[in-house]
């Protein structure tokens, strides 16, 4: 259609809605003055306005009588009892059914297209949206189930019934925090994102179409204005101006409103002011009315306000749908406890999320939901956002560009008013350029202290050989960070960047499980000062889920450095904080695969302790709870290597525990089950150091099962096969202090088999270098307890090489020391 001919629609179009309900078919035929392509157009259009809503700023009556009474419940569609309606609006009802079947009743979501909506562009855009919702398959998703036509012949589709509520309702009712709510956006980010990766925009993202469940799971709905991007050979043709004006205008893109082509980055302004709405509790444009057509305009013409700006004042109260609920804007204050508090905790970063989310300009938003997503995970992080906020001379071309009369007629003011401003200037220019200097350095040396802290390390962190190259970057950072406290006070922000510094200077140190300096104490040290200020900004009241996250996951860290320096008690109570905090935590959303992940590390480094002190029982118990999190994790997101690795760290605890029962047998099944795991990380990733040091480690554990089964030419395979890998690992690091632990305990474990085996001299000369391996590690860190219980058992080897008795005792390394794998994150 030309744009000639668009306007002769949109005229006879906007004419018609004047007229009687009655008078419009004959109207618009004789107004088309026989032109048939524009009167098809038009009755198309007036037929979607009756059904839709809202179109082109007009309101809308889905039915003529409002008070009038509805057709009666159906009793069946298709095969399904109809128990009642849960909606009806626009083309179709939405009706609460059941399925029976042999032995089970469950409740199905059955919509069927409505009684006078049966035209064929109705039938179109209903078959569109059963067609999109076969294609597409995600836990976040509403899923369809079954299709068909009921007995007088009207389309329907069964779906999933989400027994849920609009989602900032649920997270007002729960006075959710604001961390919260973005943990529970960054889910609904995902779905969406894996509708774009399949082709599919949804088009009309708002409250009332995320539904979250009473256990926490927001659900995608109504598809019904989705648009395939690139539609098969055999879909049927898009509507012209009818598809692509129909939409919700409190959360429609500019580009919707204005209707021009909508993308992938249409959803992602609708998100924008998803999250707005969520955070804020208030719409994000100034407007005096609710009238249509006056949101239309101000998403074009306004920027919206500024988050943190909204919650003080100035900013209309929304409810799910756009609509004024003064209560959401007093509980999205008080979740925070003052809107001047809210104010303050959407400053700075998620102000800028949010405004590059709802950019006017669709280049300018972020590329997907998914770098959405991400930024907002580095903010909960604690770590530098993506986004940044629009520069002022592109904010003033804009504005000039909105308002050239305005500013024409400001200008002349404005010059009569430079010349007695300019002495005023003259005077505070040098301090403020002095200020403006020294807030420069201070940014550009924390900018650099990131920079180090997150980018560098981050990037080399897996690496084989890796460790001395981050010791030195976390150093750096570490220094930078100091010097930066001493100016900046009690700044949140630069509080939680030093507190990482310090957490993964530990980390490198001697953190148990990962490859590290074998400095203990140091561990202890660094640890305990970043539990310092952990704590502090964890503490209420302004302490936050973020927070409250990070400080538990420094106990994990710390209760494994106190076990591995033989303080059994205090790891225990350590970890046990670490277990409370992300108890509570995941009560709060029992679904979130991230809260799942850490609880399971806190249950890891539980049961080592109980382990590590005999109680075998104990132990065995955790790891069941942590198996069944990790499990439930990587079902979510099945394609994540790290929620694999996850998997193969339970594993590999659960096989070494049950061996130490007695359950060798057992305890071999779980540990061939890790190895099967971390073999094909190592395919996905293969320069993963800490990847290639579990498998080492799995081996050799494998290796203490097939002994303890009496089978000892597969134990000697495997311990050599362990050692030949830890080999390489050293080669490429050797000041790995972990490594070269790993390395001694499968050489005692290689030697006990080959003595057993009746090859003694073999057995003793491999002890030899793993006592000198394990001395060297016990002068440079006297404090590791299991590096000294090590060495007492290989001393006790090497004591029993004149022993008469071909089978020497089992000495401690294989019997009560369960493999210290560090937490499985």
């Amino acid at each position: 259609m030309t744009p000639e001919e668009w306007a002769s629609v949109k005229d006879v179009f906007e004419e018609a809605l004047g007229r009687a309900e009655s008078e419009r078919a004959a109207f618009v035929r004789a107004k088309a003055g026989g032109d048939a392509a524009v009167a098809r157009e038009v009755l198309s259009l007036l037929e979607a306005h009756a059904a839709a809503g809202e179109f082109l700023g007009s309101p809308t009556a889905t039915r003529a009588d409002p008070d009038a009474p509805g057709p009666p419940l159906p009793k069946r569609v298709g095969p399904y009892e109809v128990l009642r309606e849960v909606e009806s609006g626009g083309m179709g009802t939405v009706y609460l059914a059941e399925q029976v079947g042999p032995g089970f009743r469950r409740p199905v979501a059955v919509k069927v297209i409505r009684h006078g909506f049966s035209s064929a562009l109705f039938v179109r855009r209903f078959q569109n949206e059963r067609r999109i919702l076969a294609g597409l398959s995600h836990p976040n998703i509403a899923a369809l189930l079954d299709g068909g036509t009921t007995e007088d012949g009207l389309p329907y589709f069964a779906m999933e019934y989400v027994a849920g509520t609009p989602l900032t309702e649920y997270c007002d009712a729960r006075r959710s925090s604001t961390a919260q709510r973005l943990i529970l956006f960054r889910t609904i980010c995902g779905a969406v994102q894996y509708a774009h990766q399949n082709l599919v925009v949804h088009r009309d993202l708002k409250p009332g179409n995320i539904l979250v469940t009473q256990e926490g799971v927001p659900k995608l709905l109504d598809f019904g204005l989705a648009k395939v991007l690139e539609p098969g050979p055999d879909a049927p043709p898009e509507e012209t101006a009818t598809n692509l004006r129909i939409f919700t205008p409190a959360y429609a893109s500019p580009e919707q409103v204005k209707g021009e082509t909508v993308t992938t980055a249409s959803d992602v302004y609708s998100l924008g002011a998803l999250l707005y709405v969520l955070l804020t509790g208030k719409r994000p444009y100034r407007v005096t009315t609710r009238a249509t057509d006056e949101l239309a305009r101000a998403v074009l013409e306004q920027d919206p306000t500024r988050p943190s700006l909204a919650v003080r004042a100035g900013a209309e109260p929304a409810d799910h749908d756009g609509e004024a609920a003064p209560t959401a804007v007093r509980t999205a204050a008080l979740r925070e406890g003052t809107p001047e508090r809210l104010s303050r905790a959407l400053a700075g970063d998620l102000d800028t999320i949010v405004l590059k989310a709802m950019h006017k300009d669709p280049r300018r938003r972020y590329a997907s939901a998914e770098r959405l997503s991400a930024d907002i995970g580095r903010h909960l992080e604690g770590r530098p956002v993506s986004a940044r906020a629009d520069s002022v001379g592109y904010r003033t071309r804009k504005f000039v560009m909105r308002h050239r009369v305005v500013v024409g007629a400001s200008a002349l003011v404005a010059a009569s008013l430079i010349g007695g401003l300019g002495v005023s200037l003259r005077a505070t220019k040098k301090a403020k350029e002095k200020e403006q200097l020294a807030q420069k350095r201070f940014d550009e040396v924390r900018k650099l202290a990131n920079a180090y802290l997150f980018e560098f390390h981050d990037a080399i962190k897996n690496l084989a050989g890796s460790t001395p190259a981050r010791d030195l970057i976390v150093k750096r950072a570490l220094g930078y960070l100091d010097s930066l406290a001493k100016e900046a006070g009690d700044d949140p922000g630069l509080l939680r960047e030093l507190a990482e510094a310090y957490q993964r200077m530990g980390d490198i140190q001697g953190a148990s499980g990962r490859s590290n300096l074998g400095n203990t104490a140091g561990a202890l040290a660094s640890y305990r000062a970043a539990l310092s200020i952990r704590e502090a900004l964890a503490a209420p009241p302004r302490g936050s889920v973020v927070d409250q996250q990070a400080l538990g996951a420094l106990l994990i860290e710390l209760s494994n450095v106190e076990l591995s320096t033989g303080q059994s008690e205090a790891a225990r109570r350590t970890g046990t904080r670490a277990v409370e905090i992300f108890e509570a935590l995941l009560t709060e959303a029992p679904r979130d695969p991230a809260l799942q992940i850490m609880l399971g590390s806190a249950f890891h480094i539980l049961a080592d302790t109980f382990a590590s002190t005999g109680d075998l029982k104990r132990g065995l118990a955790l790891t069941e709870k942590e198996c069944a999190l990790f499990e439930s994790a990587l079902a979510s997101e099945p394609e994540k290597l790290a929620r694999r690795r996850n998997v193969a760290a339970c594993e590999f605890l659960r096989g070494s525990l049950l061996r130490e029962t007695g359950d060798a047998e057992a305890g071999l099944v779980s540990l061939k089950k890790a190895a099967q795991l971390l073999e094909a990380l190592a395919t996905a990733d293969p320069t993963n150091g800490r990847i290639r040091r579990d498998i080492a480690s799995n081996r050799s554990e494998i290796g203490h099962a097939f002994r303890d089964l009496g089978n000892l030419t597969e134990a000697i395979e495997s311990y050599r096969s362990s050692l030949a890998l830890l080999k390489e690992l050293i080669a490429a690091d050797p000041q790995d202090a972990n490594v070269s632990y790993h390395h001694a305990k499968a050489a005692a474990g290689l030697s006990e088999a080959l003595w057993n085996a009746g090859y003694r001299k073999e057995g003793v000369a491999v002890l030899e270098p793993a006592r000198a391996r394990l001395e060297e590690l016990s002068r440079a860190d006297s404090k590791n307890a299991e590096v000294a219980l090590l060495l007492e058992d290989v001393l006790k080897l090497i004591r029993t090489e004149s022993a008469v008795p071909r089978t020497r005792p089992s000495a401690r390394l294989s019997r009560a020391s369960p493999p210290r794998s560090g937490p499985p994150r």
